[in-house]
C-alpha cells in the first residue's frame, strides 16, 4: 500500500510470488462467499456472480463485512489491504458493494496476470 502525492491510499503489487488471473480472483471470491453463506438460508440460491451485492443480496451486515475483509486477507495472504478504498466514497461508507467491485479492487491490489 502506498500513498500518492494527493495523499490517496493506493494498492501496490508487492505479492510477486502469487500472480493470479482475474478469473482466479473471481473464483476464489465466489468460493469464499459460498462458504461464508452456506450455513444461512438466505434464499439467494447457489449462484454468486459479479453483480451479486454483499448487503442487498447476501444480507451481510457490518460484522459480516469485517469478517469477509479478514477472510479475503487470509485467503490471498495479504495483510492490511486498503479496504477503505473499496468501502468508502468521499469519506462516507458506501451502502453496498458488488462481487465485481471486490474483484476489481483485488485485481488492483494484487499482481494480476492477464
Amino acid at each position: 500500500m502506498n500513498q500518492d502525492l494527493s495523499g490517496e491510499v493506493t494498492c501496490s503489487s508487492t505479492l510477486s510470488f502469487q500472480r493470479l488471473t482475474r478469473d482466479e480472483i473471481n473464483q476464489r471470491l465466489v468460493d469464499l462467499l459460498s462458504n461464508l453463506t452456506a450455513h444461512v438460508d438466505r434464499g439467494f440460491g447457489p449462484l454468486i456472480g459479479r453483480e451479486t451485492r454483499l448487503v442487498a443480496d447476501l444480507e451481510f451486515d457490518s460484522v459480516d463485512i469485517v469478517q469477509f475483509a479478514l477472510a479475503v486477507e487470509e485467503l490471498f495472504k495479504r495483510r492490511k489491504l486498503p479496504f477503505e478504498k473499496l468501502l468508502m466514497t468521499d469519506g462516507r461508507y458506501r451502502d453496498d458493494v458488488t462481487v465485481g467491485e471486490v474483484e476489481d479492487f483485488l485485481a488492483d491490489c494484487l499482481s494480476v496476470r492477464e
